[in-house]
């Protein structure tokens, strides 16, 4: 600071010049221009900077508020998109459905369905939640359309769970034949099978397995409900309500045979066809009995022959092998004189014949001599 007079350098505080003794004065002289001009300039800076500050946080809140409305809007959007997916549809549908609650399960799984209509896992717990809701005729729909569907992997459910109600609901909605259809496109799949056997006619039973055997067989068909009929037939066509009706056991005499046989309740309803093929070896006729046996004879013999019931003998008497085309035998008759070779055989009701037996005959009759006495002369 320096004194106004006379410019010497006045240390903090002076009062007085030392060298002038000049007043020091600590405020300095008011200039209304100068200082009206600097008082503006404070007081526009102030409202800028004021403005400013109201400005900033404004644009704070804005912001803040902005960040607010966005999460909202991005967890709103979140969650909807969640709450329509398939994930949570069928999650929820699932735990429902397990809690007992089938009519908001299946207000779930319907959503489920729409979202993705080939989830087999989908439309198999609609439809179980459908056949527990007792509304079978969409059951059937959901079901069948389940079980359509070429499944690479299962998680919740396995094909036979969706089976299994399915079946169910063909037999509470009396559609027997597809469940015959589902027992016959499946023959050798024993779960399928184990679970369709509840809802058929039970199949007849057999008392001979398949094969090959030696000569005639009696095969029996029996069934454990008495109230039910078996019908067969042994061509390999398909028995019928108009075929054969069994009554007792049944012979088979040779050649290949098939045998298949079915059972029918009271209301027309038919079991599984059991089918068995036989395989049997021809079995000639006995040998013949000849009396008398080879010899030879002086007196007057009878030859007689006897073969089986049912087989026809017949006979040469030249050496030569007989058939069907030779002397047929009817009954015993003389042997005629000299040598003879006779052969015959049996041939029984299916054309087939037996061995050839032979005898052979000598027949040499004695001939009475002339006894008559000469008298002498």
């Amino acid at each position: 600071m320096k004194c106004a007079k006379c410019g010497k350098e006045l240390s903090s505080g002076q009062i007085f010049c030392d060298a002038c003794g000049a007043e020091n004065r600590i405020v300095p002289d008011y200039d209304p221009i100068v200082e009206g001009d600097e008082f503006d300039d404070e007081l526009q800076r102030k409202k800028t900077i004021k403005r400013k500050r109201s400005t900033r946080k404004k644009a704070m809140v804005i912001a803040l508020l902005l960040i607010i409305v966005l999460t909202g809007v991005v967890f709103s959007g979140i969650y909807y998109r969640n709450s329509h997916s398939f994930d949570f549809q069928y999650g929820k549908a699932l735990e429902s459905y397990k809690s007992g609650e089938y009519s908001k399960a299946y207000t779930f799984a319907q959503k489920a369905v729409n979202l993705d209509g080939g989830s087999f896992d989908a439309l198999t717990l609609l439809g179980i939640i459908e056949v527990y809701l007792e509304d079978y005729d969409s059951a059937l729909a959901s079901l069948e359309s389940a079980t359509s569907l070429d499944i690479e992997k299962v998680s919740d459910f396995e094909l036979l769970d969706a089976l299994k109600y399915l079946y169910y609901v063909y037999n509470e909605t009396g559609n027997y034949d597809k469940l015959l259809k589902a027992a016959e496109s499946n023959p050798d799949d024993a779960a399928v099978q184990s679970l369709l056997s509840k809802y058929l006619v039970p199949s007849p039973g057999v008392s001979l397995e398949a094969g090959e055997y030696d000569g005639p067989v009696h095969v029996e068909l029996y069934s454990s409900n008495k109230k039910l009929k078996i019908y067969y037939t042994l061509d390999g066509s398909m028995p019928t309500e108009s075929s054969d009706e069994y009554t007792d056991a049944i012979e088979l005499v040779e050649g290949q045979i098939t045998l298949t046989a079915v059972c029918f309740d009271e209301s027309g309803r038919r079991s599984l066809y059991e089918s068995r093929t036989y395989t049997l070896a021809a079995q000639p006729p006995s040998d013949p009995v000849v009396y008398p046996q080879s010899g030879t004879y002086n007196d007057e013999v009878y030859i007689t022959v006897t073969v089986d019931d049912g087989c026809t003998a017949y006979y040469t008497f030249d050496g030569s092998t007989p058939t069907t085309s030779s002397t047929k035998y009817t009954g015993s008759f003389a042997m005629p004189e000299g040598n003879n070779i006779f052969s015959v055989i049996a041939v029984d009701e299916n054309g087939l014949a037996g061995n050839v037996v032979t005898r052979t005959y000598t027949y040499l009759p004695q001939v009475e001599e002339d006894e008559s006495i000469e008298v002498e002369e």
